[in-house]
């Protein structure tokens, strides 16, 4: 009979890896691969902000993410720099930020390592129910706005100037990123959640000729590693974050086998 805690962990795993399957593609598609990897290290100082200031590190994370999701759309349309140099630079400064502030809360090193490298085969039924209510939304929002974003993605600029709603759906956009990181640092961990978004759609990409195809594949590949790095992870006692992250790599480098067939 199969444990509760690996039920909850195939579940919450399986819900992401199919919410990280359109959002990736996305992101790729968009030239954002950078944006969740900034996210998900100033994640770190949510997490010390909401245990200092007692709210929880839910929603520090998801206060501290959405922050920087507006700062970095600001600093974009300013022109400030590139965009992957202000992603570099706000996924570093974050980062050293959350490490001072963690410090400061006292956090012992043991519960760290579960927010940096994940834990989800300690999650309970009502983190469940809330990664999958939170994972509607999200999934519902991105559907209501993915046209709009494909047209963007071809010519922002034209696009942007032919609609002035554009640029709030692209704000919305980057804030369902940032709503995805608040909910993976439970499962992947926050230095897992980029590898669970990149991954599985880069893999399928060259599989693909719609983004919705991607999309769908992406998922489907994201779900195949959740299963396969938790069944290693149960049987030869491996961290279950980084578990699944190789087994995305491993079945993403197995799909080139086809590009070249």
């Amino acid at each position: 009979m199969i444990e509760d805690f690996i039920i909850y962990a195939l579940a919450a795993g399986s819900i992401m890896a199919a919410l990280a399957g359109p959002i990736g593609s996305m992101m790729l598609w968009r030239s954002l691969s950078y944006f969740g990897d900034a996210m998900s290290h100033t994640a770190l100082l949510g997490i010390a902000g909401g245990i200092l200031l007692g709210i929880g590190f839910n929603a520090g994370v998801f206060i501290m993410v959405v922050m920087c999701a507006l700062l970095f759309a600001f600093l974009r349309e300013k022109k400030i720099a590139k965009a992957d140099t202000l992603l570099c630079i706000i996924a570093q400064v974050g980062l050293s930020l959350g490490i001072i502030a963690m410090a400061f809360s006292q956090t012992g090193s043991s519960t760290l390592m579960g927010f940096l490298f994940g834990d989800i085969l300690a999650l309970t039924i009502e983190d469940i129910m809330y990664i999958l209510g939170v994972g509607a939304v999200v999934l519902a929002a991105l559907g209501f706005i993915w046209n709009k974003m494909i047209l963007l993605t071809f010519d922002e600029e034209t696009a942007m100037a032919e609609d002035k709603r554009l640029t709030l759906l692209n704000l919305l956009y980057m804030l369902l990123i940032a709503l995805f990181v608040s909910l993976a640092v439970k499962t992947t961990g926050i230095l897992m959640v980029t590898a669970l978004l990149i991954i599985p759609a880069a893999a399928m990409r060259h599989l693909s000729k719609t983004p919705e195809t991607m999309a769908v594949k992406a998922s489907v590949l994201g779900v195949l590693s959740v299963f396969l790095g938790i069944w290693l992870s149960f049987r030869f006692d491996l961290p279950a974050g980084p578990a699944i992250v190789i087994s995305a790599a491993a079945l993403g480098a197995f799909s080139f086998v086809f590009k070249k067939r």
